[in-house]
Order: structure tokens, then C-alpha cells, then sequence
């Protein structure tokens, strides 16, 4: 039993002890990327679910201002209805009126002008 180790003998020792050491540093590694994993698959469910709600905030935000839109779209077409109406007014009641208001103005200075006249004859024979 006092037979001396080979040189084969203590290499075969060595890279035993070196595959054991190996094997525990696989394992090792092994179990920490199925860790980090673990935790990618969390955070990549936190990102489906942010981009879910992202999703709907675009969808909201989406209606919102196709709402704000509509109503732009019906205050343009109110205030188109208004200026129609406006001109409307304008060609039926107020050039009417200003046409009145320039005949009478008219017959004033005429009525004017002729009075004048008439007294500036009177004041022309009694002057004489």
C-alpha cells in the first residue's frame, strides 16, 4: 500500500478537483441567470402593462381631440351661420335705413338750401 503516486496519478487529482470546481461555478452561474431572468421577465410584464396604458392614454387622448376638433369645427361653422346672418341684416335692414337716412338727409338740405333761398330773396328785395 506504500506504492508512490504517479505524475498521471496527481494531473487526474488536479483536473478532478478542477472539474469539481468548474461544475460548482456552472451551477452557480446557472442558477444566478435563471434569476436574472426571473427578473427580466418582471420588467418586461411591467413593460407590457406601461405600454398597455400607454396604448389606452393615446386612445383618450386620440377621442379628445378629435372632440375638440368637432367642436372647433361647429364654432367655424356657427360663426360662418352668424356672419350670413350679419350680412343678411346688413343688406335688408341697416343699407335700407342708411338709404332713408341719406334721402331724408337729401330732402333736409334741400329743403334747407330752399329755404335760404327764399329768405335770402325776401332779405334781397327789402334790401333794395
Amino acid at each position: 500500500m506504500n506504492q508512490p503516486v504517479t505524475l498521471s496519478q496527481v494531473f487526474i487529482f488536479v483536473l478532478l478537483i478542477a472539474v469539481i470546481i468548474l461544475i460548482y461555478d456552472l451551477k452557480q452561474t446557472l442558477a444566478q441567470f435563471r434569476k436574472t431572468l426571473a427578473k427580466a421577465d418582471e420588467a418586461f410584464d411591467d413593460l407590457r402593462g406601461t405600454l398597455k396604458d400607454a396604448r389606452h392614454i393615446v386612445r383618450l387622448l386620440r377621442e379628445r381631440a378629435e372632440s375638440l376638433s368637432n367642436t372647433v369645427q361647429g364654432f367655424e361653422r356657427t360663426a360662418g351661420k352668424l356672419t350670413a346672418v350679419l350680412d343678411q341684416l346688413s343688406d335688408f335692414i341697416l343699407k335700407p335705413v342708411m338709404i332713408i337716412g341719406s334721402v331724408v338727409g337729401g330732402i333736409k338740405t334741400a329743403l334747407n338750401f330752399f329755404r335760404r333761398k327764399k329768405q335770402g330773396g325776401k332779405n334781397d328785395v327789402e334790401g333794395e
